[in-house]
């Protein structure tokens, strides 16, 4: 996920279970998640 890898590149990582990171993953896929809720999610699960 290109997502991940640009947190890696700049020192996050995602910390979220393997089932939240798949709710997004399809919340995306599917068109339902808007692009603001996206990066609040992320900031909420990466360190």
């Amino acid at each position: 996920m290109a997502m991940r890898l640009f947190l890696n590149i700049n020192g996050y990582d995602v910390q979220a279970s393997l089932k939240k990171r798949y709710n997004l993953v399809m919340q995306i896929a599917r068109k339902t998640k808007k692009e603001e809720s996206i990066g609040k999610w992320l900031k909420g699960h990466s360190r």
